[in-house]
């Protein structure tokens, strides 16, 4: 996956479904996985424990470091949403 793929699939998790602020850790290491750094990355990379409060600062630090624009209606997010699950469905990693 790449960086752009992870951060919307993310981002429409947040936005139309019921949301567990632990994805935001996955996510982080998912990106660390793909070679981008930042000190807010592996910050929250290391959140396992920590509240959503503290997990979604992070986050969101970590958007404005990678330099992100994930500015896209509900359509597009429910369209990249649906070809995220069609995708893990496919390659058998939907749980």
């Amino acid at each position: 996956m790449t960086l752009e793929e992870l951060t919307l699939e993310i981002y429409a998790e947040r936005v139309l479904t019921y949301f567990e602020s632990k994805h935001l850790v996955v996510w982080a290491v998912n990106v660390l996985a793909l070679g981008y750094e930042s000190d807010n990355l592996y910050i929250l990379a290391g959140l396992d424990n920590a509240p959503t409060e503290e997990r979604e600062i992070y986050f969101w630090k970590s958007i404005a470091n990678l330099k992100l624009n994930i500015e896209k209606s509900e359509a597009d997010l429910m369209g990249n949403y649906a070809l995220t699950i069609a995708k893990k469905a496919i390659e058998k990693r939907l749980v």
